[in-house]
């Protein structure tokens, strides 16, 4: 459905819609404008253009859908437009983004616009003074401060409001998206590498906070355009005027090469039995029954009633360790990413005792929010072989480290955008050395059968089909939990 819906959005494609607009969109005429003089950065041609259409949109009084794929460089365009802006009005601009992400967000604003004065407004630099956030020309917060703080921050007129990830504002109904909805600013840009995840409404949602009256109500939208072929296609036409969206196999064919390598592990017969153990059990909940399969192929050590080191009878991570000494006999980085808490400390607690002359860090949602970028910095710097070992949905967005070329992906996930958005933190603009990007899984279980779905889900967006749902059916949960893995044993 995704791919089917963008489509409609090459860039020939929406300058052919501009004229759907109340007015003819050009870029602003004067000279201080230029896309490459609002930063301190030399600009991609492709990102001089969407600077360029967020301009003549801004200028027109009309927000916009920045969706270019993710490693494109979103967050530069964006800090383009908030320059203009500053230097055409002296009214503040709001940035909302993940509490991971508001600290970068700063630093990039003071890298490549440092005539902007900035202020995050998170932890104990929040002010409960609307003169005071107005001193500044751009506020940094939070989604979750968004809402804590609504009330003050809907209390002043924002120039523009940038709204990062905005694929967290998908739900209409969600308590964040009421509240960014209240916030009075005159431009909205939506950025996001994946407004749509699971169905047309999710860029309703987007669409509703860019340009509220552009689709109608959610129920008017539902109505006309059902997850179905022929209207995400029509959709794709509809918003192509207010959306900028580029692939990276389009416009960034200077990355270096990226190797995508899914990787089958047999399981031991510890895991076999422990595995049959939790299948078998009828008392368990099917939920809860396939969670727990997913943690006996995570780690055998964090199951329950078993007490045996992390190591042991793991097949799998002999297969990551393998990957991770190759990449530190070639001195480079890899970052690791694990689902389970207690999988991200077995792993770190291993590695650290393993490779004594290497750098070991972790960064999961327990690590401080103004400790992650120091984390990041480190990582970054250390002039010899690395490993970083994260959460995908704690870490796997608005991250830039492009320090490491190995990426391991040890747990499965079922949302392909998290699996795609973790892969990108390090194969995307920045990158200088070949990416290899390993999958692995244990045959014959259920990280095997969410694998096939993410592929079924992909298959099905290529084909303009409905998009698969982001958590599993109860019908998909009993076949999955179904397949017993004795056959693929050691």
């Amino acid at each position: 459905m995704w791919l089917l819906w963008e489509s409609a959005l090459d860039l020939q494609h929406e300058e052919s819609n501009l004229s759907l607009m109340p007015a003819a969109l050009a870029p602003p005429t004067d000279s201080g404008s230029s896309p490459d003089a609002l930063v301190q950065a030399t600009l991609y041609p492709y990102q001089q253009q969407g600077v360029g259409k967020l301009l003549a949109l801004a200028e027109q009084g009309l927000g916009c859908l920045l969706a270019d794929e993710m490693g494109l460089g979103k967050t530069i365009q964006a800090i383009a437009l908030l320059a203009w802006l500053s230097s055409t009005d002296s009214g503040p601009s709001l940035v909302i983004a993940p509490s991971s992400t508001t600290t970068n967000w700063c630093r990039e604003l003071s890298k490549f616009a440092p005539n902007l004065s900035v202020h995050e407004h998170t932890g104990s630099r929040r002010s409960g003074d609307p003169a005071f956030l107005q001193m500044f020309n751009v506020v940094v917060t939070s989604f979750d401060l968004a809402v804590r703080d609504q009330f003050l921050l809907q209390s002043v007129n924002w120039r523009a409001l940038a709204v990062d990830e905005a694929q967290n504002v998908k739900n209409p109904r969600a308590q964040r998206s009421a509240a960014i909805r209240e916030l009075r600013t005159d431009i909205l840009l939506a950025i996001t590498g994946t407004p749509i995840e699971n169905s047309l409404t999710d860029l309703w949602s987007i669409m509703s906070l860019v340009a509220p009256s552009y689709l109608s109500s959610l129920e008017e939208f539902s109505a006309m355009y059902p997850d179905e072929e022929q209207a995400a296609a029509e959709l794709g036409r509809r918003v192509a005027p207010l959306t900028i969206r580029r692939r990276v196999r389009e416009v960034a064919s200077d990355l270096p090469s990226r190797t995508d390598a899914l990787v089958p592990v047999r399981p031991s017969p510890a895991l076999v039995a422990e595995y049959e153990r939790i299948r078998s059990d009828a008392a368990l909940p099917l939920l809860a029954k396939f969670t727990y399969l997913r943690q006996a192929c995570s780690s055998l050590s964090s199951v329950e009633g078993l007490s045996m080191p992390f190591t042991q009878h793991n097949p799998k991570y002999d297969h990551a360790l393998q990957i991770i000494t190759e990449a530190f006999a070639l001195s480079c980085k890899v970052l690791l990413f694990a689902s389970f808490t207690d999988t991200v400390d077995e792993i770190y607690s291993d590695l650290a005792g393993r490779f004594s002359r290497a750098l070991v860090l972790k960064l999961d949602g327990r690590t401080p929010i103004q400790e992650r970028q120091r984390l990041l910095d480190e990582f970054a710097s250390f002039p010899g072989p690395a490993i970083l070992i994260l959460n995908p949905k704690a870490a796997g967005v608005g991250l830039n480290i492009q320090s490491a070329n190995y990426v391991i992906h040890f747990t499965p996930e079922w949302n392909p955008a998290t699996i795609d958005q973790a892969s990108a933190r390090s194969y995307r603009r920045g990158q200088t050395r070949p990416v290899f990007i390993y999958s692995l899984y244990y045959a014959g279980t259920v990280e095997e059968n969410m694998l096939e779905r993410v592929a079924l889900k992909r298959q099905l967006a290529e084909s303009g089909m409905s998009a698969a749902e982001s958590t599993p059916s109860a019908t998909e949960l009993k076949q999955m939990v179904l397949i017993s893995p004795n056959e693929m044993a050691i």
